[in-house]
């Protein structure tokens, strides 16, 4: 089989580097590897282009979606390849030297459609722990879309990712594939890991990141969190109406605070260090009301998402 890596990225001079000399160590050769350029305005492409030259790497190549999303660049470089299998990976990630081996090993053995890997998120400052509190967990393996090797047949069953969307179209992918029966696969070989930040430095970029995420949420299949934030607003209200919106803060503080940073992470001496927990309550603060104020925006504008 033969097998097309796609890498969208925007703006990432600081890591493409190390993105494409792990890529270029594989122990199995791809047959294609496209970086697709969602609109970078830093020196991202001039970089891969020294660098392609310099390894006379042939078998990488630069496209340019037009696009400022990575759903967009991914599909653009689906629909340019002929290639039986199509590996997606993102920019910023280590990559194990055998992650096309061993997963495509995986996928032959087992007939799966989809060979899956894991992502592990720890976060380096605290703020970015927080939010990793929040979100993926701290010290945690989560099963992701990026690293994952897709046979070109699925996209031919299901469709392509969702159009101009930041986030959202991998959760909506995989529940289409899921719908559709078809056989995802786990490579639990491989274990890919952040260079640096593993979600925000700051609680700016991470409010904004967040909103920009969540516009997406009314298009993925089966995302119930929009109506979850607004089952909790109403439930607010109702608080209100029988004079109990002390213990509604109470709760959602020590669910924001203690309860769903444990859920979501391995026990670890940074969630069991109370000068921490602040942290995690603001992040979390930030978290939902960058969530509420993107599905409240895309709704309004939903012909725009649709």
């Amino acid at each position: 089989m033969h097998i097309t890596v796609i890498i969208p990225y925007y703006n990432e001079s600081e890591t493409i580097l190390s993105t494409l000399e792990s890529l270029y160590v594989q122990t199995r050769k791809p047959e294609n590897i496209f970086l697709v350029d969602s609109g970078s305005t830093d020196d991202t492409s001039a970089k891969i282009e020294r660098w392609i030259r310099d390894k006379n790497a042939v078998y990488f190549k630069q496209l340019f979606s037009g696009e400022m999303s990575p759903s967009s660049s991914i599909n653009m470089g689906i629909k340019k390849t002929n290639d039986d299998i199509i590996a997606y990976i993102d920019c910023g990630l280590i990559i194990p030297s055998d992650w096309l081996k061993t997963s495509e090993e995986l996928m032959i053995s087992l007939g799966s459609d989809i060979v899956s890997s894991s992502i592990f998120t720890k976060g380096v400052s605290l703020i970015d722990k927080s939010f990793i509190a929040q979100t993926y967990g701290i010290e945690n393996n989560t099963i992701c879309l990026p690293g994952s090797l897709i046979k070109k047949t699925v996209f031919n069953k299901i469709g392509y990712l969702i159009e101009a969307v930041r986030s959202g179209y991998d959760v909506d992918f995989t529940n289409k594939a899921s719908i559709k029966g078809l056989k995802r696969d786990i490579n639990s070989k491989i274990e890919l890991k952040y260079i640096g930040t593993n979600y925000t430095n700051s609680y700016k970029q991470g409010i904004k990141k967040v909103f920009s995420y969540s516009l997406a949420g009314w298009k993925t299949k089966k995302d119930i969190k929009p109506l979850l934030y607004f089952l909790l607003i109403i439930l607010f209200f109702i608080s209100i109406s029988f004079n109990m919106h002390m213990y509604y803060i109470i709760i959602y503080c020590l669910l924001r605070m203690i309860l769903i940073p444990i859920y979501k992470s391995q026990i670890c001496k940074t969630l069991l260090n109370p000068l921490n927990y602040p942290f995690y309550l603001l992040s979390g603060i930030a978290i939902d009301f960058s969530r509420l104020s993107g599905y409240i925006y895309s709704s309004i504008y939903r012909g725009k998402y649709e």
